[in-house]
């Protein structure tokens, strides 16, 4: 996956054309949406740091017939995160917080408690830093379920984390008397002039606010937040978001070492779904020929959102989607925009419409293990970078699931073709022939897997349950 990350970004760097052609752009957007059956799309492109082209596409509500327009407010979901960083970078820049100094610090036993929803006996709440918070790697859970528990000791893992982002609006709202709407209100959307956003929901919003879409078509009520929550509940327009990412882009409040603090890596995730990811403070971040790219997503169920930038080159896009279904188009979106390939939302889980995955399973409801092949090698051609080893092995579980023996074992044997020098491909597919029953066979793809990852623990325990007595 590490080599993955490098070609995107390799295609990213060599892709970026000066000024997109909005001519096509609107054309192919339209498109998508019709071809993945997508309600609503509110799109931003950023050219030298400025924003260049905005427009709005569909339904702010379907069933209404309400147009989606730049000024409809939408729900960020996770995209509210950045935001959240950048006003705790801008309390950091004015010496009101120590990112290094653990926030339990700041709180009293009373307090900390209170968060934690419980007593305290793990000394690992005393370790967690701001730092640690905006790159993901404070142990802390993303949800709230209860008592909050850490998962391991901070800074030596990353885990996605809503909970961390909500322990550190506490310690900011302490530091400064001021809830949180009032920091951003005061940090971020006086100054930049974002005048349709807030982390609660205001009566001015309603009438003009977008209707999430669940995959039915259902139309449902933006969520209405009483009090802000610093890693889900910002409300905003696309414009107003793309004035932000004018800010990340070619900072003017923010000074340029916080700036570049911001877009370090901090935290690379060692396990979970977030393994190949490298973190700055607030934002995904890749690093490619000396200059960074930072990224994010949202997903509030009904709303998909993504934002991307390249300080250095001054670019970046903005996509809020009002529809369950929109992280189905987001990819081919982004290509239309730039030529790069957004390997986050692959690495995620989330698959868009014409995945390589779909594309083979199409050819399989043919019934014809030829059509599988012909497909394969029309996709080894052009679009072999977006082929993973899940899609090959994913589509031969369903035909074990579905008995079709036959395409199974073919299908198996492509895969060992395609990724013979993938570890994770090869105990994947050894996985599949263990489930079949098939141990020789697995025994075979676990020892290659071990050959390339010899300190892989979980695969000697595998060979060790393949082995015959």
């Amino acid at each position: 996956m590490r080599l993955l990350l490098s070609l995107y970004c390799c295609l990213f760097a060599y892709g970026l054309a000066a000024q997109p052609d909005t001519a096509y752009l609107s054309m192919r957007v339209q498109q998508l949406m019709q071809e993945a059956d997508v309600e609503g799309v509110a799109l931003a492109v950023l050219v030298d740091g400025k924003i260049y082209w905005t427009k709005s596409f569909g339904w702010a509500n379907i069933r209404t017939r309400q147009p989606l327009t730049n000024t409809t407010i939408m729900e960020a979901a996770s995209l509210s995160k950045p935001l959240s960083a950048y006003v705790a970078l801008r309390l950091a820049q004015e010496g009101i917080l120590d990112l290094d100094k653990p926030l339990a610090d700041y709180l009293t036993a009373a307090e900390l408690q209170t968060f934690v929803g419980g007593s305290i006996s793990d000394r690992r709440w005393y370790l967690i830093t701001a730092k640690h918070v905006l790159s993901h790697s404070a142990g802390l859970p993303n949800g709230r379920y209860g008592k909050l528990s850490i998962a391991f000791e901070p800074g030596s893992d990353c885990s996605y984390s809503g909970q961390g982002f909500a322990f550190l609006q506490r310690v900011c709202e302490k530091l400064t008397g001021e809830n949180f709407e009032a920091l951003a209100q005061r940090y971020v959307f006086d100054p930049l002039g974002m005048s349709h956003s807030s982390f609660v929901f205001r009566s001015g919003f309603l009438g003009n606010a977008a209707y999430g879409h669940w995959k039915n078509g259902y139309p449902a009520q933006m969520r209405r937040h009483a009090e802000a929550g610093a890693h889900h509940s910002l409300l905003t327009t696309v414009v107003d978001y793309a004035l932000f990412m004018e800010e990340l882009l070619h900072p003017r409040k923010l000074q340029s070492s916080f700036h570049a603090l911001m877009l370090q890596p901090h935290s690379h995730a060692r396990s979970g779904p977030l393994k190949p990811l490298d973190w700055g403070l607030g934002v995904g971040v890749y690093d490619w020929q000396g200059m960074p790219v930072f990224w994010h997503w949202g997903d509030y169920g009904n709303f998909k959102n993504y934002m991307m930038g390249v300080p250095a080159k001054g670019w970046g896009v903005v996509v809020f989607i009002n529809s369950e279904k929109g992280f189905r188009i987001i990819e081919s979106l982004l290509r239309a925009v730039f030529p790069v390939e957004p390997l986050p939302l692959h690495v995620l889980g989330y698959e868009s419409y014409d995945s390589p995955y779909k594309t083979l399973l199409a050819a399989w409801k043919q019934g014809q293990l030829n059509a599988v092949i012909e497909r394969l090698n029309q996709l080894k051609a052009t679009r072999k970078q977006e082929l993973l080893p899940s899609d090959l092995i994913r589509l031969a579980v369903f035909c074990w699931q579905n008995g079709r023996h036959d395409m199974l074992e073919a299908l198996l044997k492509m895969a060992l073709l395609l990724f013979e020098h993938h570890p994770a491909a090869l105990e994947l597919i050894g996985d599949v022939y263990m489930q079949i029953n098939q141990k020789e066979r697995a025994l075979a793809c676990y020892k290659a897997a071990l050959l390339r990852v010899p300190y892989h623990q979980g695969l000697k325990t595998k060979i060790a349950s393949a082995t015959p007595p």
